[in-house]
């Protein structure tokens, strides 16, 4: 083989390895945001059938909703399938694989998801009502 064509070769290389880590720098975390804020409309909706069901939210911890929304409930109804993938290791999670936050007081239901630093309480939450709003905005678009 000529020099020119290892160089050519190599060149082409670094520049298809340069060209995927730009995407994934750039639009990975877009997509993330975008399916974590529809995970969590999944898993608000899911909570709301069971609301519409029992006139509660299902209560406790993450692992606990799984488990009442996988059918451990008193009509052995599924809210999620069971093969979901939101769930994983027991755990509902983000697209990040980090598992989200699910704050139930009364009649109130907070689903937040830490984003990409995986820190809750900070600007790149994405919570429920940042889902709903998204979800919305996605609706109007796909009718025009």
């Amino acid at each position: 083989m000529h020099r020119g064509c290892v160089t050519i070769i190599i060149s082409g290389s670094v520049v298809i390895l340069l060209a995927s880590l730009a995407l994934r720098l750039f639009f990975t975390t877009g997509y993330q945001q975008k399916g974590s804020a529809q995970i969590i409309y999944v898993i608000e909706k899911a909570m709301g059938e069971y609301k519409e069901d029992y006139g509660t939210y299902p209560e406790g911890g993450n692992s606990n909703v799984v488990n009442i929304l996988l059918g451990n409930n008193s009509r052995q109804k599924l809210y999620l399938p069971r093969d979901s993938t939101v769930i994983r290791n027991g755990v509902m999670v983000d697209l990040w694989k980090h598992p989200l936050q699910i704050n139930v007081k009364g009649n109130s239901l907070v689903v937040i998801s830490a984003g990409k630093n995986k820190q809750f309480g900070d600007d790149d939450d994405i919570t429920s009502q940042l889902a709903r709003d998204r979800h919305q905005v996605q609706g109007e678009h796909d009718n025009n």
